[in-house]
Formats: structure tokens, C-alpha cells, sequence
């Protein structure tokens, strides 16, 4: 298990019970740690370069991504439509003064300039306000893939504007930072530190995983965490209350080949990445120590909301003992393969 350490993003933190699933699955924290001699090839993993003009765009983008996260919606009357504006309408398409099916809807979300609707639908609700009633006379095109019977033809659209959905973004300060994060940070400064470093160790793990080459797989580790990556999903169906097949087709949205197809990658890409993280361990003698431990773990007991790890241990179970100390030392030689790297900047 890798980089859950982090801010309390998707990109940054894995669902905890995946957390559970892959400790449970992995060779633990002791075994894991050892020369795989001919089974890896490892790329080059000190002094990998770094673009940190890269990572700071990175950054920016994750606090843009958190800022519109926690934007306020507010309903607008009192201002005309501009483009890129969301507004909430009610409309009926009529042909011949018939209306027509797929033409009427109440209390409809478009965002003005999208394309959703037939050129001059959009366009004609610009320099509109709230509560005015618009009609508009519209052709379909030539070539309308929707309903080649409308193709051509012209229409009269009767649009009322109900409201304009406006977005308050939140400025970013230190009580947003405090907000988002649930304390584990109180500034902008430590905020972006935490991304920055983050990133950095992200980007030199993903380039020291994609220069390795797993010779030999263990079929048995493999099977071991394609079974608990399995198992997951059935739970989860179970949850549901779908039979199993629904649960891949409809909430997965895959047929059932590819679904265990992709499981059985996932399971050998968790491997990769164990043997690789053990072996540069084993090269390096790098084992985490008690401070170790409890500066990672508390991070990420924090990050799921749990004041302390005995308490995150209590609420998730003893299984949990295992995957802190699995994170606490992948996470100590993700931070030595940061700390070798060399930082560029093609900004």
C-alpha cells in the first residue's frame, strides 16, 4: 500500500476498506522487505528528476480542484444570462403548434454555451432574466442524428427562465485550508508544503515503478490479492443488494471478462509495486522506526477523521494494526526516493 499519508482528496487517499484489502492481501511489513534476485529488474531510483515546475501546476490544480469541491451554488433572479451560466428553465418544443416527444421538460439545469441543445437554443437565452418567458424559432439541422424525422424541420421553442445557478468559489485562506483538511493543517503554507511533497514522491514512484520489470510474479501473491480485490467487489454487490454480475455490469459498467480481467492487473500492479518498494528496502537496510509509525499513522488517522490511531484501530478493526505498519514502510522509502531525487524545473 502506497501514499496514504496525504491530503484527503481521491486522488490522494484510497478508500480505507481497499486500505484493509490490499495489507490484508500483501506480504507484510517484516517478509516484504528482501532481495527478489532475478523475479525484478529495478530501474534507477536515485536521482530521479523531478520537474517541480510540474508539480507546482499539479498543486495549483488539486487546490483549484478543492476549492471548486467546496464552492457555495446560490440562486440568482436579478441579473441577465451571460455565457458559461448555469440556468434552471422550463421548455416546450412544438412542431406545427403539436408538441413533439423529448421537447418539454420542467425545472431543466443547462449551462449556456454546452451544446446541449440545437444551435440558437443556447444563444437565445442570452441578455434574458429570471422570470421572463422567451420563444424561440428554431430549424433542427440537416443532419440531426437524434431523430432523423426532425431533421430539417423548424420548431418553436416556449422557454421560461426560472433562476440562474451561480457558483460562490471560497476564498483560499488558512480557515478553508483548517476546514478541508479537518485540522491536520491550519495553513496555506503547510497546505501546499504537504501537496508539494506529495507530488514530488508520486512523481518519482511512478517513474521508478515504470522503469522496473517484474520478471517472474508470484502466481500465489497474485491470486492472493485478486481474491481480496474480488471479494471487495462482492461485498459491495451484497451491500447493494444486486447479484454479483449486475453489481459488475451495472455499477461497473463492464461486461464480466473484462471486469476479472482488470482485477487480475490490478493484483499484479499492487505486486509491482511491493517487490519494488521491498526491494529498494532491502538495498538500502530502510526500515521505519517508532517515531515513524506514529508521525505517518496519526496523519492518516486524521485524514479519515479519527482524532488518534488508537482510535482509528478501535473503529476499523485489528486488521488495521497490519496496514499501518505496511504504510508506515512503503511510505519511510517513498520519502528516501523523494529525498534522492533531483529537483529541475522546465518552468
Amino acid at each position: 500500500m502506497r501514499c496514504l499519508t496525504g491530503n484527503n482528496t481521491a486522488a490522494r487517499v484510497l478508500a480505507l476498506a481497499l486500505v484493509l484489502l490490499i495489507a490484508a492481501a500483501s506480504f507484510g511489513c517484516s517478509s516484504n522487505i528482501k532481495d527478489y534476485g532475478d523475479a525484478l529488474t529495478l530501474g534507477t531510483y536515485k536521482g530521479v528528476e523531478v520537474d517541480m515546475a510540474e508539480v507546482a501546476k499539479q498543486v495549483e490544480d488539486q487546490i483549484q480542484s478543492a476549492l471548486e469541491q467546496n464552492a457555495e451554488t446560490v440562486t440568482v433572479t436579478d441579473r441577465k444570462i451571460k455565457d458559461g451560466d448555469v440556468v434552471n428553465i422550463d421548455y416546450v418544443g412544438t412542431m406545427d403548434g403539436v408538441e413533439f416527444d423529448g421537447g418539454t421538460a420542467s425545472g431543466y439545469d443547462l449551462t449556456i454555451g454546452s451544446g446541449q441543445f440545437i444551435e440558437g437554443f443556447e444563444e437565445g437565452l442570452i441578455g434574458h432574466k429570471p422570470g421572463e418567458n422567451v420563444k424561440l424559432n428554431l430549424t433542427f439541422p440537416e443532419d440531426y442524428p437524434n431523430n432523423p424525422d426532425m431533421a430539417g424541420k423548424k420548431t418553436v421553442f416556449d422557454v421560461t427562465i426560472n433562476h440562474i445557478s451561480d457558483k460562490i468559489i471560497p476564498e483560499l485562506n488558512d480557515a478553508f485550508v483548517a476546514k478541508i483538511s479537518k485540522n491536520v493543517y491550519n495553513t496555506v503554507d503547510e497546505y501546499k508544503a504537504n501537496l508539494t511533497d506529495l507530488f514530488k514522491q508520486d512523481t518519482v514512484l511512478s517513474k521508478v515503478i515504470n522503469t522496473s520489470v517484474v520478471n517472474t510474479y508470484s502466481k500465489k501473491e497474485v491470486k492472493k490479492i485478486y481474491d481480496k480485490l474480488v471479494a471487495n467487489h462482492e461485498y459491495y454487490a451484497a451491500m447493494y443488494g444486486v447479484p454479483f454480475r449486475t453489481y459488475i455490469e451495472s455499477y461497473m459498467g463492464q461486461d464480466t471478462d473484462t471486469f476479472f480481467s482488470q482485477q487480475i492487473a490490478s493484483a499484479q500492479s499492487s505486486l509491482k509495486q511491493q517487490m519494488i518498494l521491498g526491494q529498494i528496502a532491502f538495498n538500502e537496510g530502510i526500515k521505519y522506526t517508532a517515531d515513524d509509525y506514529e508521525r505517518i499513522s496519526l496523519k492518516l488517522a486524521q485524514n479519515y477523521g479519527y482524532e488518534s490511531v488508537k482510535d482509528l484501530i478501535k473503529a476499523e478493526g485489528s486488521a488495521m494494526k497490519a496496514s499501518l505498519k505496511e504504510n508506515a514502510q512503503n511510505t519511510v522509502v517513498v520519502e528516501y526516493l523523494a529525498s534522492q531525487a533531483v529537483e529541475i524545473n522546465n518552468g
